[in-house]
């Protein structure tokens, strides 16, 4: 399901799957959220009480959990929203990290426009076939004389 806020969606894809959309409000999130991955980056190097990850390890990780929560909504089982917000995190993580390309065509994110609402409720090609007996078959040539 795609989230839209004010502006549109911020959608997340990997391996060509639809995973994740967060609702799109301004230009300043997109700062906010590579910042998100640059945190993921920074906590995880800095964890106390554990060994210290090297960025090789990081990116196999945050490989491997994109790949599960992308099976995971393959297989259509549920994810937390919590797994949303690690994956968007990962995600960003990576491009911050250069496996992935902003720009790829399978991984990584699209930021689309806020979908317009169709305010016509009947195409006029319909209103046509429907009203064929009201519509004059030419127009009134008094008419046409005066408008050229």
């Amino acid at each position: 399901m795609i989230k839209e806020g004010r502006k549109g969606s911020f959608n997340l894809y990997w391996k060509g799957t639809l995973v994740s959309s967060f609702p799109w409000n301004n230009i300043e999130d997109l700062a906010k959220l590579y910042f998100l991955g640059e945190k993921l980056i920074l906590d995880t190097i800095k964890s106390k009480g554990t060994k210290h990850h090297s960025i090789k390890d990081q990116i196999s990780y945050y490989v491997t959990f994109c790949n599960l929560i992308e099976k995971r909504k393959r297989e259509n089982k549920p994810i937390h929203a919590s797994s949303h917000t690690m994956f968007l995190a990962a995600v960003m993580a990576l491009i911050k990290l250069k496996i992935i390309d902003e720009d790829d065509d399978n991984s990584g994110y699209l930021i689309c426009k806020k979908k317009k609402k169709n305010t016509c409720l009947l195409r006029y090609d319909y209103l046509l076939k429907l009203n064929q007996d009201h519509i004059p078959e030419r127009a009134d040539p008094q008419i046409s004389s005066l408008s050229g």
